[in-house]
């Protein structure tokens, strides 16, 4: 075979190589790229499916929650954790669109003193399977 032609034979392996390379990673990230743009359902799609708008349930100031259950009866819970912001409450169940102390004010109040005996700082709040509500508390 002359030099020639097997130059040409190694040029167009290395070619075909590169280009199903190419084809191969080209589909792989083809494959690997997902859409993940938020999207927001119109009122119109809202209602062809079944389901109502949202609306405000209830509104805070101050420190904010980092957590909120919902039980299977529709009671709601809200957890505000102390990360320095004056927290009264660190669990709460919203009553009228108020937040209202749960279990009480007074397992609620902190006593450094006798931490064992208050919840600190609540990082999350759970409803499981019985409808018991679960506070997942941090002391520090």
């Amino acid at each position: 075979m002359p030099a020639q032609t097997e130059s040409i034979l190694v040029l167009l392996g290395t070619l075909m190589r590169w280009v199903s390379t190419t084809v191969l990673m080209v589909g792989l990230v083809a494959i690997g790229c997902n859409d993940d743009t938020p999207r927001v359902a119109q009122p119109a799609a809202l209602k062809e499916k079944g389901t109502q708008q949202l609306e405000t349930f209830a509104t805070f100031t101050g420190p904010m929650p980092t957590g909120v259950a919902v039980s299977k009866s529709g009671r709601v819970f809200v957890n505000f954790p102390r990360w320095g912001d004056p927290v009264e409450l660190t669990v709460a169940e919203i009553k009228n669109g108020k937040a209202e102390p749960f279990p009480n004010l007074a397992y609620n109040k902190l006593n450094t003193n006798e931490a064992e005996k208050c919840l600190v700082s609540v990082q999350s709040v759970v409803v499981d399977d019985r409808d018991s509500e679960t506070a997942l508390p941090f002391h520090s």
